[in-house]
Protein backbone atom coordinates (compact mmCIF):
# COMPACT_ATOMS: atom_id res chain seq x y z
CA UNK A 1 0.00 0.00 0.00
CA UNK A 2 1.32 3.47 -0.82
CA UNK A 3 2.40 5.50 2.20
CA UNK A 4 0.11 8.38 1.30
CA UNK A 5 -2.97 6.22 0.87
CA UNK A 6 -2.17 4.50 4.17
CA UNK A 7 -2.20 7.80 6.06
CA UNK A 8 -5.87 8.25 6.82
CA UNK A 9 -6.64 4.77 8.18
CA UNK A 10 -3.40 4.83 10.15
CA UNK A 11 -4.11 8.18 11.77
CA UNK A 12 -7.83 7.67 12.26
CA UNK A 13 -7.20 4.27 13.81
CA UNK A 14 -4.67 5.72 16.24
CA UNK A 15 -6.44 9.02 16.89
CA UNK A 16 -10.15 8.63 16.00
CA UNK A 17 -10.98 12.29 16.64
CA UNK A 18 -7.92 13.77 14.94
CA UNK A 19 -9.13 13.91 11.35
CA UNK A 20 -12.33 15.67 12.34
CA UNK A 21 -10.27 18.67 13.44
CA UNK A 22 -9.37 19.53 9.85
CA UNK A 23 -6.04 19.52 8.00
CA UNK A 24 -6.03 23.23 7.19
CA UNK A 25 -4.92 24.10 10.71
CA UNK A 26 -1.27 24.85 11.28
CA UNK A 27 -1.30 23.06 14.61
CA UNK A 28 -3.66 20.25 15.54
CA UNK A 29 -3.87 18.62 18.95
CA UNK A 30 -5.84 15.78 20.47
CA UNK A 31 -5.90 14.39 23.99
CA UNK A 32 -5.19 10.67 24.24
CA UNK A 33 -5.48 9.29 27.77
CA UNK A 34 -3.60 12.24 29.19
CA UNK A 35 -1.07 12.47 26.35
CA UNK A 36 -1.07 15.15 23.68
CA UNK A 37 -0.70 14.74 19.93
CA UNK A 38 0.93 17.63 18.09
CA UNK A 39 0.97 17.86 14.33
CA UNK A 40 1.97 20.14 11.51
CA UNK A 41 -0.62 19.99 8.75
CA UNK A 42 1.16 19.73 5.41
CA UNK A 43 -0.46 18.95 2.06
CA UNK A 44 -0.36 15.71 0.13
CA UNK A 45 -2.52 13.92 -2.43
CA UNK A 46 -4.23 12.10 0.43
CA UNK A 47 -4.36 14.93 2.94
CA UNK A 48 -4.82 18.33 1.27
CA UNK A 49 -3.92 21.40 3.28
CA UNK A 50 -2.02 24.68 3.17
CA UNK A 51 0.95 24.47 0.74
CA UNK A 52 4.42 24.56 2.23
CA UNK A 53 7.11 26.80 0.77
CA UNK A 54 8.73 23.77 -0.86
CA UNK A 55 5.54 22.46 -2.44
CA UNK A 56 4.52 25.91 -3.64
CA UNK A 57 7.90 26.08 -5.40
CA UNK A 58 7.34 22.67 -7.00
CA UNK A 59 9.88 20.93 -4.77
CA UNK A 60 9.32 17.45 -3.30
CA UNK A 61 10.75 18.12 0.18
CA UNK A 62 7.63 18.40 2.33
CA UNK A 63 5.75 16.14 4.69
CA UNK A 64 3.00 15.56 7.25
CA UNK A 65 4.08 15.13 10.85
CA UNK A 66 2.23 13.92 13.93
CA UNK A 67 3.97 13.61 17.29
CA UNK A 68 2.59 12.32 20.59
CA UNK A 69 3.72 13.88 23.87
CA UNK A 70 3.45 12.44 27.35
CA UNK A 71 3.99 15.50 29.49
CA UNK A 72 6.99 17.13 27.87
CA UNK A 73 8.42 13.96 26.32
CA UNK A 74 7.86 12.67 22.77
CA UNK A 75 6.63 9.05 22.91
CA UNK A 76 5.39 8.36 19.37
CA UNK A 77 5.53 9.94 15.95
CA UNK A 78 4.78 9.55 12.29
CA UNK A 79 5.96 11.41 9.20
CA UNK A 80 4.63 10.96 5.67
CA UNK A 81 6.69 12.11 2.68
CA UNK A 82 4.11 12.06 -0.14
CA UNK A 83 6.49 12.86 -3.00
CA UNK A 84 8.78 9.99 -1.98
CA UNK A 85 6.03 7.56 -0.93
CA UNK A 86 7.63 7.10 2.50
CA UNK A 87 6.04 6.62 5.90
CA UNK A 88 8.26 6.94 8.98
CA UNK A 89 6.97 5.65 12.33
CA UNK A 90 8.31 5.26 15.84
CA UNK A 91 7.08 4.45 19.32
CA UNK A 92 9.19 4.89 22.42
CA UNK A 93 11.15 1.73 23.15
CA UNK A 94 10.08 -0.03 19.94
CA UNK A 95 12.47 1.34 17.32
CA UNK A 96 11.89 3.34 14.15
CA UNK A 97 10.82 2.24 10.68
CA UNK A 98 10.46 3.55 7.15
CA UNK A 99 7.72 1.78 5.18
CA UNK A 100 7.85 -0.99 7.76
CA UNK A 101 11.60 -1.59 7.63
CA UNK A 102 13.87 -0.70 10.60
CA UNK A 103 16.06 2.37 10.22
CA UNK A 104 19.20 3.31 12.13
CA UNK A 105 21.47 6.31 12.47
CA UNK A 106 24.95 5.92 11.04
CA UNK A 107 27.66 4.02 12.93
CA UNK A 108 30.41 6.17 11.37
CA UNK A 109 32.54 7.48 14.26
CA UNK A 110 34.24 10.44 12.56
CA UNK A 111 32.52 13.75 11.80
CA UNK A 112 35.04 14.36 9.03
CA UNK A 113 33.56 11.41 7.13
CA UNK A 114 29.89 12.43 7.14
CA UNK A 115 27.64 15.04 5.57
CA UNK A 116 25.89 17.42 7.97
CA UNK A 117 22.63 19.29 7.36
CA UNK A 118 22.20 22.82 8.70
CA UNK A 119 18.98 24.80 8.48
CA UNK A 120 19.37 28.57 8.64
CA UNK A 121 16.91 31.46 8.34
CA UNK A 122 17.93 35.04 7.66
CA UNK A 123 17.21 37.54 10.46
CA UNK A 124 17.04 40.97 8.89
CA UNK A 125 15.95 42.38 12.23
CA UNK A 126 19.16 41.07 13.82
CA UNK A 127 21.93 40.74 11.19
CA UNK A 128 24.57 39.81 13.75
CA UNK A 129 22.56 36.73 14.70
CA UNK A 130 22.72 35.54 11.09
CA UNK A 131 26.42 36.40 10.82
CA UNK A 132 27.14 34.45 14.01
CA UNK A 133 25.33 31.42 12.62
CA UNK A 134 27.41 31.66 9.47
CA UNK A 135 30.57 31.55 11.56
CA UNK A 136 29.29 28.45 13.35
CA UNK A 137 28.37 26.88 10.00
CA UNK A 138 31.88 27.57 8.68
CA UNK A 139 33.43 25.75 11.63
CA UNK A 140 31.08 22.80 11.14
CA UNK A 141 31.91 22.63 7.44
CA UNK A 142 35.61 22.59 8.27
CA UNK A 143 34.99 19.75 10.72
CA UNK A 144 32.80 17.48 8.55
CA UNK A 145 32.86 16.01 5.05
CA UNK A 146 30.52 18.71 3.70
CA UNK A 147 27.23 20.47 4.39
CA UNK A 148 23.78 20.13 2.83
CA UNK A 149 20.23 21.37 3.54
CA UNK A 150 16.78 20.82 2.02
CA UNK A 151 15.08 23.14 4.48
CA UNK A 152 12.49 20.49 5.35
CA UNK A 153 12.07 19.87 9.08
CA UNK A 154 10.05 16.75 8.34
CA UNK A 155 12.61 15.03 6.11
CA UNK A 156 16.11 16.27 7.00
CA UNK A 157 16.04 14.62 10.45
CA UNK A 158 14.76 11.44 8.77
CA UNK A 159 17.87 11.37 6.60
CA UNK A 160 19.85 11.36 9.85
CA UNK A 161 17.61 8.60 11.25
CA UNK A 162 18.24 6.55 8.11
CA UNK A 163 22.00 7.02 8.36
CA UNK A 164 22.28 8.98 5.14
CA UNK A 165 23.57 12.07 6.94
CA UNK A 166 25.60 12.31 10.11
CA UNK A 167 23.66 15.13 11.75
CA UNK A 168 21.24 18.02 11.41
CA UNK A 169 21.31 21.40 13.16
CA UNK A 170 18.51 23.96 13.10
CA UNK A 171 18.00 27.17 15.04
CA UNK A 172 14.56 28.31 13.90
CA UNK A 173 11.62 25.94 14.32
CA UNK A 174 8.36 25.44 16.19
CA UNK A 175 7.16 22.70 18.49
CA UNK A 176 5.24 20.97 15.68
CA UNK A 177 8.46 20.80 13.65
CA UNK A 178 10.22 18.84 16.37
CA UNK A 179 8.09 16.34 18.25
CA UNK A 180 7.60 13.67 15.57
CA UNK A 181 11.14 13.85 14.11
CA UNK A 182 12.64 13.71 17.58
CA UNK A 183 11.07 10.43 18.66
CA UNK A 184 11.76 8.82 15.27
CA UNK A 185 15.40 9.92 15.31
CA UNK A 186 15.87 8.83 18.91
CA UNK A 187 14.36 5.42 18.25
CA UNK A 188 16.74 5.10 15.29
CA UNK A 189 19.64 5.57 17.71
CA UNK A 190 20.34 9.29 17.33
CA UNK A 191 20.65 11.91 20.07
CA UNK A 192 18.32 14.95 19.94
CA UNK A 193 19.03 18.09 21.98
CA UNK A 194 18.78 21.84 21.56
CA UNK A 195 21.34 23.32 19.16
CA UNK A 196 23.56 24.04 22.16
CA UNK A 197 23.32 20.49 23.47
CA UNK A 198 20.81 20.91 26.30
CA UNK A 199 17.79 18.61 26.76
CA UNK A 200 14.57 19.68 25.04
CA UNK A 201 11.36 19.82 27.06
CA UNK A 202 7.90 20.34 25.55
CA UNK A 203 5.87 20.69 28.75
CA UNK A 204 2.68 22.75 28.42
CA UNK A 205 2.90 22.70 24.62
CA UNK A 206 -0.28 24.66 23.94
CA UNK A 207 1.20 27.66 25.75
CA UNK A 208 4.38 27.48 23.65
CA UNK A 209 3.02 27.72 20.12
CA UNK A 210 5.04 30.86 19.39
CA UNK A 211 8.24 29.70 21.09
CA UNK A 212 11.32 29.09 18.98
CA UNK A 213 12.93 25.66 19.35
CA UNK A 214 16.40 24.77 18.17
CA UNK A 215 17.82 21.29 17.71
CA UNK A 216 20.92 19.26 17.05
CA UNK A 217 20.34 15.63 16.05
CA UNK A 218 23.07 13.12 15.27
CA UNK A 219 24.38 9.67 16.09
CA UNK A 220 25.79 9.79 19.67
CA UNK A 221 29.50 9.98 18.83
CA UNK A 222 28.86 12.52 16.06
CA UNK A 223 26.60 14.55 18.33
CA UNK A 224 29.46 14.91 20.79
CA UNK A 225 31.77 16.09 18.02
CA UNK A 226 29.21 18.58 16.75
CA UNK A 227 28.70 19.95 20.25
CA UNK A 228 32.43 20.42 20.64
CA UNK A 229 32.04 22.96 17.82
CA UNK A 230 28.60 24.42 18.61
CA UNK A 231 27.92 24.36 22.35
CA UNK A 232 27.24 27.80 23.80
CA UNK A 233 27.46 29.57 20.43
CA UNK A 234 23.84 29.34 19.28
Amino acid sequence: MRATSAARPLLSGTCPSLLSLGWDSLLLTVQLDGALAVTSAKPSPALPGVPTIAQAAGLPQYGIMIGLLDGGTPIAGGIIAPAYDKLYLAEKGKGATCNGKPIHATSEPELLNVLVLYGIDGHQEDPERTMNECRVMADIILGCRNMRNTGCEALDPMYVAEGRYGGRVNTTSKIWDNVAPQIIAEEAGAVWTSANGTPTDYSNPLSRIDQNFTFCVAAPVLHRQLQAIIAGRL
